[in-house]
């Protein structure tokens, strides 16, 4: 039997699919069909891990051998009659795309959103059926009827049902060793299946609508309902607390809803969840991303897999500060410098400029909230306006940004970084950062306990004002409710709880308080030394921790919040000087 040659893709916007021809229980047979993928017929896009790099299995497309890895054999023979079935026809990236024709894969990655959204169902696939998966499947099956009740008796609000539910409650978590335990023990174990941690499944499982999403895993499935479901009910077995198990598919589930809601989402935004997930290619860490950024048109940044990564990085910083949709410096929030000494060391492109975010590296660190929304509205930017309404001259090549600004302090002591969760321990570092005598003045007529308490929220956090959560200035720390935290009776002291730890956490974790030698209080990156100068850029919404500059260069080293130089208040001073810098 001959091995299948491809034919050209002739138009930009063609694809191939497959028509399964064989018997279940059959060695894959099919037929090939090159479509418009507008005109395409019904067809299920599958989502899976290659796995295993090497080709064991082969599947025979007219009349001709596609080798295929184990894992998409097992995938075609577990799926294949669900697609038979439905008369449908079948898409997987390794066959109907040539992998060997690298013009044709950059071409094809600009479908892939698109690819997906046209499926008529996608389908993912977890692998076989092995440590109680048939198990937490069934389960699923049980529990979302239950939930879905105390959702309906709570108005839809799946929060407060959620807080409803008791981590001892019988149907849903058991007694030790029932099925129910069992179960969960076996959602665990299925959510760090390698699927979960793929780059593209950030694109391939949010982009269709939940019931068009099906996971398959053995002989089992399920569409997304069952897994936001099920992500509630575990929330309420951890006692409201997030568990790290379900980290990826909470990422996903959030994405997805906010798909789902319209949201302008923005490159940034992906870039910075993908930045936890693996890829073969690291150039994929950002061509997985643009065909779900909203920001981003067609020819801004184009997938080209000849481009070596550090230049596809510089065009991505190179777009976000010609796009006159963002503010210019928002992506210096994702360029990350390694804190040596702490669990948040770790490798640098040495191609890459400090200033251009180095997307490989997979660490966790959040941006500082730039965006206040009250009820349903949002505020766009300006929401720190460090620089006021002053604007500067910029200018950027491969390997330096020039930029405006001003030095307004520098660094005089540093605190422990906050390496860890708020519930692993940060809670515990985060206090040990309270300043010694917390009743004397702070510079802005406050205590320092009242400058240190907003210090740690970067003064930005969640508030409920009637029945919304406004994310906005103004929050501090209240340590009355959290020394309460194990004792809350009531759903809305849980909630209020739940929520003022989650924004700790996002804006502590991967940072340290620091003094300047004036006296602020700031909160920057793990990074930053004592000598680092704390500046404005013009053109920035936060301030900004830089290293160096006896020579006009700077090495960037991260954003930070000053407590008392926000909102314009810096470029008031005496001692702002606008000046040129050169970021290396």
């Amino acid at each position: 039997m001959s091995q299948f040659r491809y034919s050209s893709l002739k138009s930009s916007r063609a694809i191939r699919l497959l028509r399964f021809l064989h018997e279940p229980g059959t060695e894959p047979v099919c037929q090939m069909i090159t479509v418009e993928v507008e005109k395409a017929p019904p067809f299920v896009a599958l989502s899976y891990t290659w796995g295993a790099k090497e080709n064991s299995r082969a599947i025979l497309v007219d009349d001709a051998v596609i080798p295929i890895t184990k894992n998409l054999g097992e995938a075609i023979d577990a799926i294949s009659p669900y697609v038979m079935e439905r008369s449908m026809m079948f898409w997987a990236d390794s066959i109907c795309i040539n992998q060997a024709d690298i013009d044709e894969r950059s071409r094809q990655v600009r479908l892939m959103n698109t690819i997906y959204r046209s499926a008529e169902i996608v389908a993912i696939w977890l692998g076989l059926a092995e440590d109680d998966s048939d198990l937490a499947f069934d389960m699923m099956m049980e529990w979302k009827p239950r939930f879905d009740v105390l959702s309906e008796q709570c108005g839809g609000d799946n929060h407060l049902a959620m807080s409803t539910i008791s981590p001892e409650d019988p149907f849903f978590f058991g007694l030790s060793g029932s099925k129910e335990r069992r179960a969960h023990e076996a959602l665990c174990r299925l959510s760090r299946r390698q699927w979960w941690t793929r780059a593209w499944v950030v694109q391939e499982g949010t982009v269709a609508y939940r019931a068009r999403t099906v996971l398959f895993c053995g002989d089992r499935s399920t569409d997304w309902d069952y897994i936001r479901t099920v992500l509630w009910i575990r929330y309420a077995k951890n006692d409201h607390n997030f568990n790290p198990d379900d980290r990826f598919m909470t990422d996903l589930d959030d994405l997805r809803g906010t798909r789902e809601y319209g949201t302008n989402i923005k490159l940034l935004r992906l870039l910075h969840l993908m930045r936890m997930y693996e890829c073969e290619d690291p150039h994929d860490k950002v061509y997985a991303a643009l065909g779900m950024a909203m920001d981003v048109h067609e020819n801004d940044i184009i997938p080209d897999y000849t481009k070596t990564c550090a230049e596809v990085y510089t065009d991505v910083a190179k777009f976000c500060i010609s796009n006159p949709s963002n503010q210019p410096f928002d992506f210096l929030s994702y360029a990350v410098r390694s804190a040596p000494g702490t669990s948040l060391e770790f490798d640098h492109n040495p191609l890459l400029p400090s200033w251009i975010p180095d997307w490989t590296i997979c660490a966790d660190l959040r941006p500082l909230d730039k965006e206040c929304y009250y009820g349903s509205k949002l505020q766009h930017h300006g929401t720190f306006n460090a620089c006021a309404a002053l604007s500067g001259e910029y200018h950027f090549d491969h390997r330096t940004l020039q930029v405006q600004g001003s030095v307004l302090d520098r660094i005089t002591q540093v605190m422990t970084v906050c390496d860890c969760a708020i519930i692993e321990g940060g809670l515990d570092i985060v206090r040990s950062w309270a300043p010694p005598n917390p009743q004397e003045p702070y510079l802005l007529g406050q205590t320092k306990l009242e400058a240190y308490n907003h210090t740690i929220f970067a003064d930005i956090g969640e508030t409920k004002t009637g029945y919304n959560w406004d994310m906005s200035r103004g929050f501090a720390m209240d340590w009355e409710l959290t020394d309460r935290g194990s004792v809350l009776k009531t759903p809305e002291e849980l909630d209020r709880h739940y929520r003022m730890m989650t924004d700790l956490d996002n804006t502590t974790f991967a940072r340290r308080m620091f003094v300047t030698s004036c006296g602020f209080m700031g909160l920057g990156p793990a990074a930053a030394q004592v000598g680092d100068s704390v500046c404005v850029l013009l053109g920035g919404q936060l301030l900004y921790v830089l290293r160096g500059g006896d020579d006009g260069n700077f090495e960037f080293v991260g954003e930070c919040y000053v407590h008392g130089m926000m909102d314009g208040k810096a470029c008031e001073e005496p001692w702002f000087l606008k000046r040129d810098f050169v970021l290396v």
